[in-house]
């Protein structure tokens, strides 16, 4: 018997090892197993085990050891995971190792240290000047890390140098791999109460009669809710009960943290099966703690963010995806894979039924659930507060003249005021009056942000931050700060306009952690800052107190950006921002901007979705973008320009070398053509098949050896 073994590695292939008689009753698909890779030991997967020699006859290194009683993984997840792996192109390895708690997946670990040949060659003295100095902080008889080594030495990485010595056979390096926190029990085998109680106000509506249906027949299936959030988890929490009703387990995906707790609070009461929550503000303790709860059939339902998606949860019978439009769902660094596409390949793997619910959704699930006749629309009560837009064109101020109007009229009674700022800072450029230079950030292209409380310049990309100066570095000139409306700008200006006002900023800068934020929140529920600004920080609380007046500012900014999804982001970032107003005829939301006319912000002002989306998805339909076609945006990072442009246009010559019809836009310098000091270069490819653009793919990141990252639409 041998067993195929995938690693956690940037490596899209598994590994074949032989198993030893006295491990064969251990090694099973989806276990963890240490195996030799290269001179390295490391903790891998099983993802098969096959009964026969291997193909070609070629002999095989044998498992060192299985670090499960249990497999971690049953089979449905295992299809799952290789499926989202091979739809993301995200190696399957590091798809499973994201789906474990931090302490369960072991960490590699270099050490290097003098071999005998290099301590006589030291005694003699005959070392060139870097290895000197490399000696001179590795004394001999010690083993040390490379980071630590190069952390002493003050140099970025000592990998050329250590290879090389190691090749002449004066260093050794040696790599262990960490133990995991312990082995992964045998599942609980008691049957536990399946009852969860919701406090929802509202009594469920009756439209979701056919979703239950195919919960309790069994079998995948795809829903779409489209209401408001009462209506929404109304529905939910009939589904839910449903679910566990019959022996199912339910897993229930909000975008963002603090709507997931909200949820976990609303499902108290009688709780024979508990809920697990899992998030990465858990520490890690407690995040092994919740992972094992599911593992071990310790509880029914788990709620959580995106990563949420990766829990285990054997006899799953129902997905929930609340706010399916929300960006969070699709992750920019690490593993790139989308939540929302996610959500309906595990439903589809483990037979269980996927419901998604927004107040706006996006463009794409609205025309797929209307397209298939699954989209549910739930009766909701119109919303009560007006809503106004106000034309700031011509103003010279932060803050026009009749917004300034509606704030003091809420100051004088005492009604709190929420306002939301789409950026950071004071101001976003800062320019020399002779010679036009603005700052630039070393590492980005981009220029540097203004930022008042602390007198620094801030890259917005990288988090670099320099002492601001008044003179230009250019020419000695005199630096001015372009207002563009930075939250500081506006908190300045508020000040100004009415003395005396306490005001606090929610924002990454100024409420960095977690208690900040919380301590903000406090007080503004307490009264003690009646005016609370933020920025799209604030519009994912759920714990922040309904006002009277909320104001949007400069919404549009948003539709500048080169994604054909920018109207609809414009849309729903406002949408959320107005939800902050009471329901009352007497509050009211106000959004100023210097594009009043635009359908997607007229839309979202009256709350009419069905005409963003008609308008919309006209647009659409003539530039030939989702859902009418599937679009994959593939950014190529590199250090050098030169080589990144020419690995470019050799990956678009792959791209069409075989057959299907894709079409290819670029290569060309992305918006931000340097960040974090890697040159950026953008590609989008179009194609009306999946397949054609699934394997156009693949042709083109063969072998690429870049850094990359991909956004798919599909």
């Amino acid at each position: 018997m041998f067993a195929e073994v995938v690693f956690p590695l940037p490596v899209d292939r598994s590994f074949q090892y032989g198993v030893p008689q006295t491990l064969l009753p251990g090694v099973r698909p989806g276990c963890r197993v240490v195996a030799p890779f290269g001179r390295r030991m490391l903790t891998g997967f099983v993802v098969a085990v096959v009964d026969g020699p291997p193909a070609g006859g070629i002999e095989l290194k044998n498992i060192h050891e299985v670090l499960d009683e249990t497999p971690s993984f049953p089979a449905g997840f295992l299809r799952f995971t290789k499926e989202l792996s091979a739809r993301s192109f995200a190696p399957w390895g590091e798809v499973l190792a994201a789906a474990l708690p931090p302490t369960l997946v072991p960490r590699d670990r270099r050490k290097v240290s003098w071999t005998p040949a290099g301590r006589e060659t030291l005694l003699k003295g005959a070392l060139g000047k870097r290895e000197r100095k490399l000696a001179s902080f590795l004394p001999r008889g010690r083993s040390l890390s490379p980071e630590f080594l190069a952390k002493k030495m003050g140099v970025k990485s000592l990998s050329s140098l250590l290879a090389r010595l190691e090749t002449e056979g004066l260093l050794a390096v040696r790599t262990t791999s960490s133990r995991p926190g312990g082995k992964a029990r045998a599942a609980g085998s008691a049957r536990t109460s399946r009852q969860l109680a919701f406090d929802f106000a509202r009594a469920a509506p009756s439209a979701t009669d056919g979703v239950e249906e195919r919960i309790v027949e069994g079998g995948s299936g795809s829903f779409y809710l489209f209401g408001s959030r009462e209506a929404r988890e109304a529905a939910y929490a009939r589904l839910v009960r449903r679910s566990l009703g019959v022996g199912g387990k339910v897993l229930y995906l909000a975008p963002e943290i603090g709507l997931g707790e909200a949820a976990v609070v609303r499902m108290k009461g009688s709780i024979g099966a508990p809920v697990a929550v899992l998030h990465s503000r858990l520490s890690k303790t407690r995040r092994e703690g919740e992972w094992r709860k599911l593992a071990e059939g310790r509880a029914d339902a788990v709620v959580g963010p995106r990563s949420a998606l990766l829990a285990p949860l054997p006899g799953l019978r129902l997905i929930i995806v609340d706010e399916e439009s929300d960006e969070s769902y699709v992750q920019q660094e690490g593993q790139l894979y989308n939540a929302v596409k996610g959500a309906r390949i595990r439903a589809e793997e483990e037979k269980a039924v996927v419901v998604f619910g927004s107040s706006w959704p996006s463009v794409e699930a609205f025309h797929e659930a209307r397209s298939r006749g699954t989209l549910i629309t739930l009766e909701s009560e119109r919303r009560k507060f007006k809503c106004s837009i106000v034309d700031d064109r011509g103003e010279k101020t932060a803050l026009s003249g009749v917004l300034k109007q509606k704030i003091g009229e809420c100051v004088v009674r005492g009604d709190p005021v929420v306002l939301f700022v789409n950026r950071r800072g004071y101001a976003p450029l800062v320019l020399c009056r002779r010679c036009g230079h603005n700052p630039r950030c070393r590492r980005c292209d981009i220029a540097l942000s203004y930022h008042k409380k602390g007198n620094t310049w801030v890259c917005h990309y990288c988090g670099a931050t320099l002492p601001a100066s008044r003179k230009c570095p250019k020419c000695g000139g005199m630096l001015v700060e372009r207002r563009a409306g930075g939250i500081e700008a506006v908190e300045e200006e508020l000040k100004n306009a009415f003395p005396g006002i306490g005001t606090a900023c929610f924002d990454s800068d100024s409420a960095g952690r977690e208690t900040d934020r919380e301590r903000i929140v406090r007080n503004f529920r307490k009264g003690r800052i009646p005016v609370l600004l933020g920025t799209r920080l604030l519009a994912c609380r759920t714990d922040v107190p309904k006002v009277r007046l909320a104001v949007v500012l400069s919404p549009e900014a948003l539709l500048g950006l080169s994604d054909y999804r920018a109207s609809q982001k414009v849309s729903g970032s406002i949408t959320q921002m107005i939800s902050f107003v009471e329901d009352d005829e007497a509050a009211e939301a106000v959004i100023q901007t210097s594009c009043p006319s635009d359908p997607s912000i007229r839309a979202a002002a009256e709350g009419d979705y069905s005409a963003f989306y008609e308008a919309e998805i006209d647009a659409r339909r003539l530039l030939n973008y989702p859902p009418f076609t599937h679009v994959a945006e593939v950014l190529l990072r590199g250090g050098d320009l030169r080589s990144l442009a020419r690995k470019s246009r050799e990956f678009v010559e792959r791209l069409k070398g075989g057959e299907g019809t894709v079409e290819v836009l670029g290569p060309a310098l992305a918006s931000v053509s340097r960040a974090r000091g890697l040159y950026q270069i953008q590609l989008i490819l179009k194609g009306r098949e999946w397949d054609d653009l699934d394997q156009a793919l693949r042709r083109g990141l063969e072998k690429i050896g870049i850094k990359k990252s991909l956004r798919l639409s599909f």
